[in-house]
C-alpha cells in the first residue's frame, strides 16, 4: 500500500541518501584507510559502502516501479511520473547497466593482471580487495539497473492488450 502511495517517502529519498553515502564512502575507501580520531576504516568497511551502493540504488529504483505501476493502474496521478518514465526507459537502463558491468569488467581485469603479474601466487587480500569489491559491486549494479529497465517497460506496457486477450479477438472470440 504505501509503496504505491508513498514511494518518494518510504523508497526513493531513502534509497537515494544510502546510495550516495555509500558511494561517497566507496569513492574515499577505494583510495585507502580512513582514520577518523581512533577508528581506522579499510576494506571491510569498503564492503559495507559497497552493499549500501547497491541496496540504495534497489531501493530508489523500486520506488520508481511502483510509482509507475500505481500510475498504470490508475491508483495515482503524479507531475513527476514523465520523469521515472524518461529515466526508466529500457534503451537508458540498458546503456547505464552495460557502462557499469564494463567498468566492473574493467576492474576485474586490473586485478587479474595483478595477480598475474604475481605468477598467480598468493597476493596481499587487502590489496586485492580495493579493486576487486567495487568492481563486482559495479557488475551486480549494472545487472540490477539493466533489470529495473527491464521491469519497468513492462509496467508500461498498456492495460488489456495481453496475449489472451490478442487471441481471443484475432478468434473473434
Amino acid at each position: 500500500f504505501l509503496m504505491v502511495f508513498a514511494p518518494r517517502k518510504i523508497l526513493v529519498w531513502p534509497g537515494a541518501l544510502l546510495a550516495t553515502a555509500g558511494l561517497i564512502g566507496t569513492s574515499t575507501l577505494t583510495i585507502g584507510p580512513v582514520s577518523l580520531a581512533s577508528l581506522t576504516f579499510d576494506v571491510s568497511a569498503l564492503v559495507y559502502t559497497c552493499l549500501a551502493v547497491l541496496v540504495g540504488v534497489q531501493l530508489f529504483l523500486v520506488g520508481g516501479c511502483a510509482k509507475l505501476y500505481g500510475h498504470t493502474e490508475g491508483l495515482i496521478s503524479d507531475n513527476q511520473l514523465d520523469w521515472w518514465a524518461k529515466w526508466l526507459k529500457l534503451e537508458r537502463c540498458v546503456v547505464v547497466g552495460a557502462v557499469l558491468i564494463v567498468a566492473g569488467i574493467a576492474g576485474t581485469s586490473f586485478a587479474l593482471s595483478k595477480w598475474g603479474n604475481a605468477n598467480f601466487g598468493n597476493l596481499d587480500p587487502r590489496d586485492m580487495m580495493l579493486p576487486v569489491v567495487p568492481s563486482a559491486t559495479s557488475i551486480a549494479l549494472g545487472c540490477v539497473v539493466l533489470f529495473a529497465g527491464l521491469f519497468a517497460s513492462l509496467l508500461t506496457l498498456l492495460r488489456g492488450r495481453t496475449p489472451f486477450t490478442s487471441a481471443r479477438t484475432e478468434r473473434g472470440t
